[in-house]
């Protein structure tokens, strides 16, 4: 079942006959197609055709088909995106993934960096591993209250780069201090499906509020080979010491799990200043993940 599909009524005798010879119309039809369609030969996927960070997400795709969640994103795309959030407060107790970021910090475009992910929401904490360089450290292991610092601020532990690990293996450091913000947009208390979504609505509700949103459903695309929803936001941006983070904001939900697979943000109209570009791929859901999982070791 679709995460918004809705309990309907039980059709009678008369609607299952005619849904039952649509259905043997259809398979008739598809039939036919597939044989005219024999001699063309498919698209070879290679390394070159699939999807890269350097590659901006897709924002104008528009494939006309029957699915009435498109008519619920167009008519109220601010809605569909808080029905998606609440799918994932309810569904979603935990996961694995591969992360991809690609960010503009302290004025420059840094270079993409790749991260395997542990996440669970109770308590809220995340592990992010890195594979190869460029890594501000070997693991990062966050668990939100577990342990504060002098001045009440959240805290993570780092396992250093090699180098720096033979000397001290371990370091617990502020998640948003200074040598944080000199390498990512935002701390790592913002990461996760659940807190993306969040932030995404919480700058909509903003920007409703005063009268400037433009929030716009596009049509339906893919991702990574992931059939998705596409989203435009237009907010009023004037800089990263604004009120707004972004002035044009594309991002994708699956259309199976509602979640933000890919954004891309930039901070201006013709989409040629990019300001961070994030994709979510290898994902598995509720893989039941314990605290034993989260640790350096």
């Amino acid at each position: 079942m679709h995460p918004l599909q809705h309990v309907r009524r039980r059709p009678g005798p008369a609607v299952v006959i005619g849904i039952i010879l649509l259905a043997a119309l259809s398979i008739q039809c598809q039939q036919i197609v597939s044989r005219g369609n024999a001699d063309a030969q498919a698209p070879e996927i290679t390394e070159a055709s699939k999807p890269v960070l350097d590659a901006p997400i897709l924002a104008t795709v528009d494939r006309p088909v029957l699915d009435p969640y498109e008519d619920q994103a167009r008519a109220n795309p601010l809605g569909f995106l808080k029905r998606a959030l609440q799918n994932y407060r309810e569904n979603v107790h935990d996961y694995r993934c591969t992360f991809i970021k690609k960010e503009r910090v302290k004025g420059r475009v840094r270079q993409a960096q790749t991260t395997r992910v542990l996440f669970r929401e109770e308590p809220y904490s995340v592990l992010m591993i890195w594979d190869k360089s460029p890594r501000p450290a070997q693991r990062v292991l966050y668990i939100k209250d577990q342990k504060v610092d002098s001045k009440g601020g959240q805290t993570a532990l780092v396992h250093p780069e090699p180098l720096l690990a033979l000397v001290v293996p371990r370091i617990r450091r502020p998640i948003w201090d200074f040598l944080a913000q000199s390498k990512s947009r935002r701390p790592i208390s913002d990461f996760g499906f659940g807190r993306n979504l969040e932030l995404i609505i919480e700058y909509c509700d903003k920007a409703q509020a005063e009268g400037v949103l433009d929030l716009e459903y596009k049509g339906r695309s893919s991702v990574d080979g992931r059939s998705t929803y596409v989203f435009v936001r237009h907010l009023p941006f004037t800089g990263v010491d604004g009120p707004y983070p972004d002035r044009v904001l594309i991002f994708h939900l699956d259309q199976e799990t509602l979640l933000p697979i890919a954004v891309d943000a930039y901070a201006d109209d013709a989409e040629t200043e990019l300001i961070g570009r994030y994709r979510l791929t290898d994902i598995e859901l509720n893989v039941g993940l314990s605290p034993a999982d989260f640790t350096l070791d």
